[in-house]
């Protein structure tokens, strides 16, 4: 059957479009109103506490600028693009500014319409500025959007969120995430890698390494007059205690060069095992020296240098084990610690310095860099030591297993976001374990790792998650699995559908599951549907009128001309649920 198009008054002009141009000329002032009271509102939260005057004049004007809207009609939708929000195809938002920005903060979760209804209660607009007051640089990695305003459970908001972006607006969004100032994550962390990796293979005495950014952060004290400290000193870290600073640029990376390489070329001549390790062991010390003082690119070089020699210097057995120590030491929980000091501590810069030693470690590091994230606050640096994490396992996702049982929580959540982007198909059993965390923000993101494994194993996983104590998870899990199995998410949607304990199940999350449903099955679904909207209560129950409403949903996603009529047919209902959802229904088969 040929899917309908959308009625003729839209696509033709007639009554329908004068009467939403006469809307549209009526509401859109006062809908550009409330949005800015929102936007003022959202801005004293910061500023004031609740019970601050300022703060209770916009709340309780943007209570009364809803009341008036409510009083012509029944729900105010606004329709999501990057940075602005429309009302009836209208512009009443636009902040071309990156900051501050509510129509981004929408845009880049997903969110592409949200909708407010006439039964909206205080506490609900409460708890939708609550949400906005946390900016796009504020809010931690673990909390998305979507996320905060499922956990609000509201009932007079409603939202649709996009089930995968367009090529442009994916190379969009990642590009909205890169404020001013801040580092490009990992690609600039391997560009800085490059370098160091360059300047490692110069001959000696080539001059300082061109291109190395003055790295700002901890400095060392002391004299800097006989290599570094190539001569382990007696004394431990008070030694190297380091100063909050300035990093002064290493102005002698060529006399490191050609010591190291002196270094080099006596341990692959040295005949002795005793001055053989002396040897190895200045250079273990020296890493150390340079680590604990801050020295990241000197660091960087030497480790680059002893991985060559353990390469391609042809040793074997003990000496290339022992060679191999000083990798060993790089990747110690002491060194990365250390290295992890300077992530907090230092900005822009001290975060590329460290993530150019920490990305030239193996699998030996991934530990300590794990428990780095217990400590770092800020959301893109979480995510730059998640990239270096991935970085370290080389494609090997099993190393990351042992990680899923510890604490705290988003520390899971972290590793379980590092395996979906390894997405190893050899930890999709661990990773279905991990649905049964005991924190739902973990269990969401187990299945969206799962999502990008895919295969049969990782499908039965979502499945199952459909019966997930936490409503979140279910719809989540609902989505995921329609983009992976079709076939499977339809069959196991209408079975779950038809159980009897579905209908006591929140509107919101009937309404994601009926709307999956009619999308997947369209005609197969649309008689499941029809015998829902047609059930009428004795004297119109509203029970009745809001299980209709959410079949009118699953009617209008089924996008068949039967599907059309039938919402047609009660758009004049004196039920408001009813006929809210058939117009709002017979709007989105518009598009």
């Amino acid at each position: 059957m040929e899917e309908y198009k959308g009625p003729a008054a839209y696509r033709e002009g007639g009554e329908e479009e004068r009467r939403k141009q006469e809307l549209t000329a009526r509401l859109t002032p006062l809908v550009k109103d409330i949005v800015m009271v929102i936007v003022k509102t959202v801005k004293a939260t910061r500023l004031y506490l609740p019970n601050n005057p300022i703060y209770r004049k916009f709340r309780d004007e943007l209570k009364e600028k809803f009341d008036r809207f409510f009083e012509e009609e029944d729900m105010l939708s606004l329709a999501v693009r990057r940075f602005e929000l429309l009302f009836l195809d209208q512009q009443v938002y636009n902040n071309p500014d990156k900051e501050d920005n509510i129509a981004l903060m929408f845009f880049k979760d997903g969110v592409r319409e949200f909708c407010f209804h006439k039964d909206i209660t205080p506490e609900e607009i409460d708890g939708f500025i609550e949400i906005l007051k946390f900016d796009m640089k504020e809010r931690e990695l673990d909390d998305d959007l979507v996320t905060l305003m499922w956990e609000k459970d509201f009932r007079a908001i409603t939202y649709t969120v996009t089930e995968e972006a367009t090529e442009e607006e994916a190379f969009e969004e990642e590009n909205l995430l890169n404020f001013g100032g801040e580092p490009e994550g990992l690609k600039q962390l391997e560009e800085l890698r490059a370098r160091a990796a360059d300047y490692a293979r110069k001959p000696v005495g080539a001059g300082a390494a061109e291109g190395f950014p003055e790295i700002s952060g901890l400095a060392a004290t002391g004299a800097r007059g006989h290599g570094h400290g190539i001569s382990a000193p007696d004394s431990d870290e008070d030694d190297y205690a380091a100063i909050r600073g300035s990093y002064k640029p290493p102005d002698d990376l060529s006399l490191l060069n050609e010591l190291t390489d002196i270094l080099y070329e006596i341990l692959i001549t040295e005949k002795s095992d005793e001055n053989f390790g002396v040897v190895v062991e200045s250079l273990s010390r020296a890493l150390e020296i340079f680590v604990m003082r801050g020295d990241l690119t000197l660091a960087t070089i030497l480790v680059m240098k002893v991985q060559d020699l353990v390469v391609n210097s042809g040793m074997a057995g003990d000496r290339a084990a022992e060679i191999d120590s000083v990798v060993n030491r790089a990747a110690s929980g002491k060194l990365v610690g250390r290295v992890g000091e300077f992530i907090e501590q230092g900005g822009q810069e001290a975060l590329e310095a460290a993530g150019s030693y920490l990305t030239q470690l193996d699998s030996r590091a991934i530990p300590p860099t794990v428990r780095l994230l217990e400590t770092i606050p800020t959301r893109r640096i979480r995510k730059a030591v998640c990239d270096i994490v991935q970085s370290q396992c080389g494609g090997n996702g099993k190393l990351l297993l042992p990680f899923l049982s510890g604490e705290p929580w988003y520390v899971v959540r972290n590793v379980v976001m590092i395996l979906g982007k390894v997405a190893d198909p050899d930890t999709a059993q661990a990773l279905g374990g991990s649905l049964g965390h005991n924190d739902p923000r973990v269990r969401r993101e187990a299945v969206n790792a799962l999502l990008a494994i895919k295969g049969k194993k990782a499908e039965e996983f979502i499945a199952g998650a459909l019966a997930d104590a936490d409503k979140s998870v279910r719809v989540l899990s609902a989505r995921v699995l329609a983009e992976l199995s079709p076939e499977k998410a339809y069959e196991r949607l209408m079975h779950l559908a038809s159980e009897k304990g579905f209908g006591e199940r929140e509107s919101g999350e009937k309404k994601e599951i009926y709307e999956i449903i009619g999308r997947l099955g369209k005609e197969k679904a649309f008689p499941f549907f029809a015998r829902l909207f047609e059930k009428k209560g004795f004297l119109g129950l509203q029970k009745f009128d809001k299980e209709r409403a959410l079949a009118a949903y699953g009617l209008a996603a089924c996008g068949t001309s039967e599907a059309y009529q039938a919402l047609q047919s009660e758009i004049d209902s004196k039920s408001r649920p009813v006929r809210t959802a058939c117009l709002e229904g017979l709007r989105r088969m518009k598009r």
